[in-house]
């Protein structure tokens, strides 16, 4: 939860395969993808 309230949460399923990775280019973790939206976003459009 960022200062504005916006909560991210990320599912895992340890048993997936996503195939080979490109060498190419660096893998990243998806708690990564979590935290680039609190840090940069304050909230989402949307009804509640």
């Amino acid at each position: 939860m960022n200062e504005h309230g916006l909560v991210a949460n990320a599912l895992c399923l340890s048993e997936t395969d996503y195939g080979e990775s490109d060498p190419s280019h660096r893998p990243m973790s998806i708690s990564l993808w979590a935290r680039y939206a609190l840090d940069n976003f304050a909230a989402v459009a949307g009804t509640v």
